[in-house]
């Protein structure tokens, strides 16, 4: 049994020694000299201000890339601002994004106000959806739009496919493939704008059934996780609870760690099946991954449910009072996923303080074991 949590502990601590290698974590990050490999951040307030030679993970409350990134960059925040180039794609989710700097390949962009700056230029397609979303750069692709209200100054180089209540095309906008209008009202399509393609208007898509289907599929799934974290808290009480005093206690050592991880592991796994000695280590490497992922986010869902508990007992609850509040944790967090974008970032927050703080343990579980030498916070 021994050597079996052993073998465990050490791939555990494998996946975290890959991922710690390119990790920053804090209340406030500056990275403020060039790195040279993949780099995940989390914390705070994250400031991209030196060249990172390889991909860009980062999440926080603000995230400013002000230095260019040769691969893809991921971002994730309240305020997310992109002002250094971007090599390959760049993938971005918050209240407020902004970029105003070149993306080599294509875009994702979703948030309340999504803006593309005068600066903009992206080199393949984009998709941006929010409440607001501007476009005042150039898209050499097809872009695709889906908002309440859209501004449109820039250029447009592909087709276009723009939906929402307000669509306008100001003086200097330029679309040289085809456009496609959905909106209720009338488009307002400035003298000055320039369409080069065939125009069309067409109604406004009706709500698609897929979208309640996803948010109920979201809901199945996630009593699933919560069935998979009452099996967990009830087989490994002390697990469960110390995870979750962990990501309680270091918060941004955990996202940052679980950022870390859930980025890197695919690449490791990429790596192991790509060769024929370690093919088999990578297949077990990867349902460690998956079994991961959902006892990642089941300990999200006992960290969210244990903090409710302390607050409203304000004294340590009991076995059943535990197993009730992860259940009720994974309702709420079921329900918000029927609110864009917010749903998604608390699931995306939970999986990262779930998955970061149970590396943690086991890895301080590993150096007990290997090392005798005992955790200090």
């Amino acid at each position: 049994m021994r050597r079996r949590l052993g073998f465990f502990a050490v791939l555990a601590a494998l996946i975290a020694g890959v991922a710690v290698g390119a990790q920053r974590a804090g209340e406030l990050v500056v990275i403020d000299t060039p790195v040279s490999e993949d780099l995940y951040a989390a914390g705070r307030s994250i400031e991209l201000l030196a060249a990172v030679d390889g991909d860009v993970v980062a999440a926080g409350q603000s995230v400013i890339v002000a230095a260019p990134v040769s691969g893809d960059l991921l971002a994730a925040g309240e305020r997310v601002v992109v002002r250094g180039a971007v090599g390959d794609d760049a993938r971005l989710a918050g209240r407020l994004v902004r970029v105003s700097a070149q993306i080599a390949d294509h875009l994702v962009a979703a948030g309340q106000e999504v803006e593309l700056g005068p600066e903009s230029r992206v080199g393949a397609w984009a998709w941006l959806a929010g409440e607001t979303v501007i476009v005042h750069g150039t898209v050499t692709g097809d872009v695709s739009v889906v908002a309440r209200r859209i501004v449109i100054t820039g250029q447009l180089l592909g087709r276009a496919d723009l939906q929402a209540e307000s669509i306008e095309l100001r003086e200097g906008a330029r679309v040289a493939g085809d456009l496609v209008l959905r909106s209720e009202g009338e488009p307002r399509i400035a003298p000055g704008a320039v369409l080069e393609g065939e125009q069309r208007r067409l109604a406004p898509k009706a709500p698609s059934v897929d979208a309640p289907d996803a948010a109920a599929g979201g809901t199945l799934m996630f009593a699933a996780v919560a069935v998979a974290g009452v099996v967990l808290y009830l087989l490994f009480p002390h697990l469960a609870t110390a995870s979750a005093e962990t990501a309680r206690a270091r918060p941004w050592a955990s996202l940052g760690l679980g950022l870390a991880v859930l980025a890197a592991t695919p690449l490791l796994v990429a790596a192991l099946l790509a060769t024929v000695v370690a093919a088999l280590l990578g297949v077990v490497l990867l349902l460690l991954y998956l079994c991961a992922l959902v006892f990642g986010m089941a300990a999200g869902l006992f960290f969210l449910g244990r903090q409710a508990l302390v607050l409203a007992l304000r004294r340590a609850p009991g076995r059943l009072a535990h197993v009730l509040a992860l259940l009720g944790a994974a309702l709420v967090v079921a329900l918000l996923q029927y609110v864009p974008v917010v749903g998604g970032l608390a699931a995306f927050v939970l999986l990262l303080l779930g998955l970061g703080s149970l590396q943690l343990q086991y890895w301080w579980a590993y150096r007990r074991m290997y090392s005798g030498v005992r955790r200090t916070d």
